[in-house]
Protein backbone atom coordinates (compact mmCIF):
# COMPACT_ATOMS: atom_id res chain seq x y z
CA UNK A 1 0.00 0.00 0.00
CA UNK A 2 2.97 1.98 -0.13
CA UNK A 3 2.52 2.77 -3.93
CA UNK A 4 -0.52 4.09 -6.46
CA UNK A 5 -3.22 1.98 -6.19
CA UNK A 6 -7.60 2.79 -6.15
CA UNK A 7 -8.19 5.20 -3.81
CA UNK A 8 -11.41 3.85 -2.41
CA UNK A 9 -9.84 0.15 -2.11
CA UNK A 10 -6.70 2.09 -0.21
CA UNK A 11 -9.03 3.75 1.78
CA UNK A 12 -11.19 0.95 2.90
CA UNK A 13 -7.99 -0.94 3.87
CA UNK A 14 -7.23 1.73 6.58
CA UNK A 15 -10.61 2.58 7.56
CA UNK A 16 -11.80 -1.15 8.25
CA UNK A 17 -8.79 -2.60 11.40
CA UNK A 18 -9.25 1.04 12.78
CA UNK A 19 -12.94 0.50 13.33
CA UNK A 20 -11.75 -2.54 15.55
CA UNK A 21 -10.40 -1.73 18.64
CA UNK A 22 -6.64 -2.48 19.01
CA UNK A 23 -6.30 -2.70 15.51
CA UNK A 24 -3.71 -0.17 13.63
CA UNK A 25 -2.32 0.87 10.26
CA UNK A 26 1.27 1.31 9.98
CA UNK A 27 3.40 1.89 6.54
CA UNK A 28 7.09 1.27 5.79
CA UNK A 29 10.01 3.07 3.24
CA UNK A 30 7.95 4.55 0.62
CA UNK A 31 8.43 5.17 -3.36
CA UNK A 32 7.43 7.95 -5.67
CA UNK A 33 5.04 9.36 -6.37
CA UNK A 34 3.09 7.63 -3.99
CA UNK A 35 5.20 9.24 -1.17
CA UNK A 36 8.70 10.44 -0.47
CA UNK A 37 11.87 7.83 -0.90
CA UNK A 38 14.75 7.46 1.02
CA UNK A 39 16.82 7.25 -1.75
CA UNK A 40 20.15 9.28 -2.27
CA UNK A 41 18.89 10.82 -5.40
CA UNK A 42 15.58 11.87 -4.28
CA UNK A 43 14.64 15.81 -3.39
CA UNK A 44 16.14 16.42 -0.27
CA UNK A 45 12.51 16.96 1.13
CA UNK A 46 11.69 13.60 0.06
CA UNK A 47 11.55 11.88 3.83
CA UNK A 48 10.05 14.93 5.13
CA UNK A 49 6.88 13.94 3.11
CA UNK A 50 6.05 11.34 5.21
CA UNK A 51 4.79 12.77 8.22
CA UNK A 52 2.30 14.72 6.52
CA UNK A 53 0.91 11.94 4.47
CA UNK A 54 0.76 9.80 7.24
CA UNK A 55 -1.57 12.14 9.06
CA UNK A 56 -3.51 12.83 6.01
CA UNK A 57 -4.66 9.25 5.34
CA UNK A 58 -4.81 7.69 9.16
CA UNK A 59 -1.49 6.19 9.58
CA UNK A 60 -0.44 5.24 12.95
CA UNK A 61 3.14 4.59 11.91
CA UNK A 62 5.74 5.04 9.38
CA UNK A 63 8.00 2.68 9.46
CA UNK A 64 11.47 2.17 7.97
CA UNK A 65 12.97 -1.39 7.98
CA UNK A 66 16.69 -0.44 8.45
CA UNK A 67 18.89 2.31 8.84
CA UNK A 68 22.58 0.61 9.35
CA UNK A 69 22.27 -2.13 7.20
CA UNK A 70 25.77 -2.04 5.02
CA UNK A 71 25.32 -5.96 4.44
CA UNK A 72 23.41 -6.66 0.85
CA UNK A 73 23.30 -10.06 1.35
CA UNK A 74 20.50 -11.00 -1.56
CA UNK A 75 23.00 -9.54 -4.37
CA UNK A 76 26.78 -8.82 -3.47
CA UNK A 77 26.62 -10.98 -0.40
CA UNK A 78 29.24 -8.50 0.96
CA UNK A 79 29.45 -5.78 2.91
CA UNK A 80 28.93 -2.18 1.20
CA UNK A 81 31.56 0.84 1.62
CA UNK A 82 28.53 3.10 2.06
CA UNK A 83 31.21 6.67 1.56
CA UNK A 84 32.03 5.63 -1.96
CA UNK A 85 29.42 3.62 -3.27
CA UNK A 86 25.96 4.78 -2.65
CA UNK A 87 24.32 1.71 -4.66
CA UNK A 88 23.52 -0.01 -1.31
CA UNK A 89 21.54 -2.69 -2.58
CA UNK A 90 21.11 -4.69 -5.93
CA UNK A 91 22.65 -4.81 -8.89
CA UNK A 92 23.66 -1.68 -11.55
CA UNK A 93 22.56 -3.79 -14.82
CA UNK A 94 20.82 -1.51 -17.28
CA UNK A 95 19.93 1.96 -18.01
CA UNK A 96 16.25 2.68 -18.04
CA UNK A 97 14.97 5.96 -19.32
CA UNK A 98 12.33 6.47 -16.31
CA UNK A 99 14.94 5.82 -13.13
CA UNK A 100 18.78 5.74 -14.97
CA UNK A 101 20.62 3.50 -13.39
CA UNK A 102 18.82 0.25 -12.06
CA UNK A 103 18.62 -3.73 -11.93
CA UNK A 104 17.31 -6.03 -9.55
CA UNK A 105 16.49 -5.06 -6.65
CA UNK A 106 18.58 -1.89 -6.93
CA UNK A 107 18.59 0.87 -4.75
CA UNK A 108 20.76 4.03 -4.20
CA UNK A 109 21.05 4.41 -0.04
CA UNK A 110 17.71 1.92 1.00
CA UNK A 111 18.26 0.70 4.63
CA UNK A 112 21.20 3.16 5.16
CA UNK A 113 20.26 6.11 7.18
CA UNK A 114 23.02 6.37 9.07
CA UNK A 115 26.90 6.03 8.27
CA UNK A 116 29.94 4.90 10.04
CA UNK A 117 31.96 6.93 11.69
CA UNK A 118 34.96 5.16 11.74
CA UNK A 119 34.97 2.32 9.20
CA UNK A 120 37.39 -0.75 10.00
CA UNK A 121 36.53 -2.74 7.43
CA UNK A 122 37.06 0.01 4.67
CA UNK A 123 39.20 2.18 6.38
CA UNK A 124 40.61 3.96 3.27
CA UNK A 125 37.53 6.19 3.38
CA UNK A 126 37.00 6.07 7.43
CA UNK A 127 36.49 9.33 8.81
CA UNK A 128 37.91 8.58 12.11
CA UNK A 129 34.79 10.07 13.74
CA UNK A 130 33.80 8.77 16.99
CA UNK A 131 30.28 7.40 16.60
CA UNK A 132 27.82 7.29 13.66
CA UNK A 133 27.15 9.87 11.22
CA UNK A 134 23.24 10.84 10.07
CA UNK A 135 22.11 11.85 6.97
CA UNK A 136 20.63 14.69 5.46
CA UNK A 137 17.17 11.97 4.48
CA UNK A 138 17.47 11.22 8.72
CA UNK A 139 17.01 14.60 9.48
CA UNK A 140 14.51 15.64 6.84
CA UNK A 141 12.42 12.91 7.83
CA UNK A 142 12.82 13.67 11.61
CA UNK A 143 11.15 17.59 10.45
CA UNK A 144 8.41 15.34 9.16
CA UNK A 145 8.43 13.61 11.95
CA UNK A 146 7.50 17.51 13.82
CA UNK A 147 5.58 18.32 11.25
CA UNK A 148 3.36 15.63 11.67
CA UNK A 149 2.92 16.66 15.49
CA UNK A 150 2.17 20.45 14.54
CA UNK A 151 -0.62 18.90 11.94
CA UNK A 152 -2.09 17.01 14.62
CA UNK A 153 -1.97 19.98 17.44
CA UNK A 154 -3.28 22.66 14.98
CA UNK A 155 -6.20 20.40 13.78
CA UNK A 156 -7.45 20.42 17.69
CA UNK A 157 -7.47 24.23 17.09
CA UNK A 158 -8.93 24.75 13.91
CA UNK A 159 -9.83 21.34 11.36
CA UNK A 160 -10.59 23.19 8.78
CA UNK A 161 -7.15 25.26 8.04
CA UNK A 162 -4.96 22.79 9.07
CA UNK A 163 -6.74 20.23 6.22
CA UNK A 164 -6.31 22.78 3.76
CA UNK A 165 -2.34 23.45 4.42
CA UNK A 166 -1.79 19.48 4.84
CA UNK A 167 -4.04 19.01 0.98
CA UNK A 168 -1.63 21.97 -0.09
CA UNK A 169 1.25 20.43 0.94
CA UNK A 170 0.65 16.60 -0.51
CA UNK A 171 -2.34 16.65 -2.60
CA UNK A 172 -1.88 13.74 -3.58
CA UNK A 173 -0.29 10.56 -1.47
CA UNK A 174 -0.49 6.85 -1.14
CA UNK A 175 -3.22 5.32 -2.89
CA UNK A 176 -4.67 8.92 -3.65
CA UNK A 177 -2.19 8.82 -6.93
CA UNK A 178 -4.79 6.25 -9.02
CA UNK A 179 -2.95 3.31 -11.54
CA UNK A 180 -1.95 3.47 -14.60
CA UNK A 181 -3.84 0.41 -15.82
CA UNK A 182 -6.42 -1.26 -14.03
CA UNK A 183 -4.82 -4.61 -14.42
CA UNK A 184 -2.15 -4.00 -12.65
CA UNK A 185 -2.88 -1.54 -9.42
CA UNK A 186 0.63 -1.12 -8.40
CA UNK A 187 2.02 1.84 -10.36
CA UNK A 188 1.34 5.32 -12.43
CA UNK A 189 3.36 7.63 -14.73
CA UNK A 190 3.45 10.91 -13.01
CA UNK A 191 4.81 13.70 -11.45
CA UNK A 192 4.95 13.97 -7.63
CA UNK A 193 2.06 16.46 -6.20
CA UNK A 194 4.31 17.94 -3.80
CA UNK A 195 6.43 21.23 -3.79
CA UNK A 196 10.29 20.37 -3.66
CA UNK A 197 11.10 23.72 -1.89
CA UNK A 198 12.47 23.41 1.61
CA UNK A 199 11.26 27.13 2.06
CA UNK A 200 7.61 26.07 1.55
CA UNK A 201 7.57 23.35 3.89
CA UNK A 202 9.21 26.15 6.37
CA UNK A 203 5.74 28.14 5.22
CA UNK A 204 3.83 25.63 6.32
CA UNK A 205 5.16 24.91 9.58
CA UNK A 206 4.97 28.53 10.46
CA UNK A 207 1.63 28.41 9.56
CA UNK A 208 0.22 25.31 11.40
CA UNK A 209 2.90 27.02 14.88
CA UNK A 210 0.45 30.47 14.04
CA UNK A 211 -2.79 28.64 14.21
CA UNK A 212 -1.72 26.20 17.62
CA UNK A 213 -0.16 29.45 18.93
CA UNK A 214 -3.84 31.21 18.40
CA UNK A 215 -4.96 29.36 20.97
CA UNK A 216 -2.50 29.44 23.68
CA UNK A 217 -1.60 32.03 25.62
CA UNK A 218 2.00 33.41 25.05
CA UNK A 219 2.84 32.67 28.64
CA UNK A 220 1.61 29.38 28.68
CA UNK A 221 3.73 28.55 24.97
CA UNK A 222 6.78 29.24 26.21
CA UNK A 223 6.24 27.88 29.47
CA UNK A 224 5.24 24.83 27.38
CA UNK A 225 8.39 25.12 24.91
CA UNK A 226 10.59 25.45 28.16
CA UNK A 227 9.10 22.02 29.42
CA UNK A 228 10.04 20.44 26.22
CA UNK A 229 8.19 17.77 24.25
CA UNK A 230 7.28 15.78 26.99
CA UNK A 231 5.95 18.31 28.97
CA UNK A 232 3.70 20.25 26.83
CA UNK A 233 -0.29 20.01 26.93
CA UNK A 234 -0.73 16.97 25.68
CA UNK A 235 -1.98 16.35 22.20
CA UNK A 236 -5.39 15.20 21.48
CA UNK A 237 -5.03 11.41 20.78
CA UNK A 238 -5.90 9.51 17.55
CA UNK A 239 -9.27 8.18 18.60
CA UNK A 240 -10.55 11.50 20.40
CA UNK A 241 -9.84 12.83 16.92
CA UNK A 242 -11.86 10.39 14.84
CA UNK A 243 -15.23 11.92 15.65
CA UNK A 244 -14.13 15.34 14.40
CA UNK A 245 -12.71 14.00 11.20
CA UNK A 246 -12.69 10.42 10.55
CA UNK A 247 -10.16 8.05 10.36
CA UNK A 248 -8.11 9.65 7.30
CA UNK A 249 -7.01 12.25 9.68
CA UNK A 250 -4.03 10.62 11.16
CA UNK A 251 -2.06 9.75 14.20
CA UNK A 252 -2.07 11.33 17.23
CA UNK A 253 2.18 11.12 16.68
CA UNK A 254 3.93 10.38 13.56
CA UNK A 255 6.27 7.57 14.64
CA UNK A 256 8.81 6.32 16.91
CA UNK A 257 9.95 9.50 18.57
CA UNK A 258 6.58 9.13 20.21
CA UNK A 259 7.95 8.93 23.92
CA UNK A 260 4.47 9.84 25.62
CA UNK A 261 3.65 7.49 28.22
CA UNK A 262 -0.10 6.64 26.40
CA UNK A 263 1.69 5.86 23.36
CA UNK A 264 4.81 3.67 24.92
CA UNK A 265 3.37 0.57 24.08
CA UNK A 266 2.67 1.22 20.63
CA UNK A 267 5.93 2.68 19.23
CA UNK A 268 9.06 1.56 17.66
CA UNK A 269 12.13 2.34 19.64
CA UNK A 270 15.03 3.85 17.88
CA UNK A 271 17.00 0.76 18.85
CA UNK A 272 14.47 -0.83 16.22
CA UNK A 273 15.67 1.61 13.73
CA UNK A 274 19.14 1.79 14.71
CA UNK A 275 20.01 -1.70 14.83
CA UNK A 276 18.06 -5.00 13.31
CA UNK A 277 14.41 -4.85 13.21
CA UNK A 278 12.12 -7.50 14.50
CA UNK A 279 9.57 -7.19 11.94
CA UNK A 280 12.18 -7.47 9.14
CA UNK A 281 14.81 -9.90 10.42
CA UNK A 282 17.85 -10.87 8.07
Amino acid sequence: MRRPGWNDLGQAAVDRPLASPGHAQWRDNGKRPASGSFAVEDDGVSPRTLGSIQWKKGLQRWFFWEATDCFDFQTKSKRVDVWTNANTRGTDERFDESVGRTGFNYSNGDGVLLYPGTDKLFPAGSLGANGPMASLRMKYRRRGVQDADYIAMAHAVDAARTEAIVQRMVPRGLWEVGVQEASDPTWKRTDISWPIDPDACEAARKELGDIIESRVPREEADAAGDRGCSGAAPRPRFADRQDRGGPRHGAASSSFFDMSPAAVPQRVTLKKILFRSAYYPH
